[in-house]
């Protein structure tokens, strides 16, 4: 008798494939939430909004297949959106997983690396935005909390 289909097979034998599949549901998950809550942000249209969220979607797609290329357009992608301001926030979740990714699958030194790398760039995003200092320390201490969850789960 055939065994039932298993995505978890499926994913396992195409990870790619599988990575790809995750990334266009975050794409399209958080777009529909972002452009649910309002208009548009007057950057570009919405050509120019799902470009930056792909850029940003992109390293969940990479993260198994090419890691280090994954961790590089995480960085790459949150200082594009933080400049533009023309996309959803899909940086913010790809950090999140690739930061896992790179745990789960990296050896210690370069995912301590990748880890470093992720967290550097986040925290000259935020020092680059400007804000108050009860503000610019809550969300540092959030995002480097998230990082560090997704890092040592």
């Amino acid at each position: 008798m055939r065994r039932p289909w298993s995505f978890r097979e499926w994913a396992g034998a195409h990870p790619l494939r599988a990575d790809s599949v995750l990334a266009a549901a975050i794409l399209l998950t958080i777009s529909a939430v972002v452009l649910g809550a309002g208009p548009l942000p007057s950057t570009g249209g919405l050509l120019a909004f799902l470009a930056a969220g792909a850029l940003g979607v992109l390293p969940v797609a990479l993260r198994r297949h090419a890691p280090y290329a994954a961790v590089a357009v995480a960085c790459l992608a949150l200082v594009v959106s933080a400049t533009t301001e023309a996309g959803p926030p899909t940086p913010s979740v790809s950090m999140l997983v690739v930061a896992y990714t790179s745990a789960a699958h990296l050896p210690v030194r370069a995912a301590v690396a990748s880890m470093v790398a992720l967290g550097v760039t986040s925290a000259g995003v935020l020092l680059a935005e400007r804000l108050p200092a009860g503000e610019l320390v809550g969300n540092a201490v959030a995002g480097g909390l998230a990082l560090l969850v997704s890092f040592f789960v």
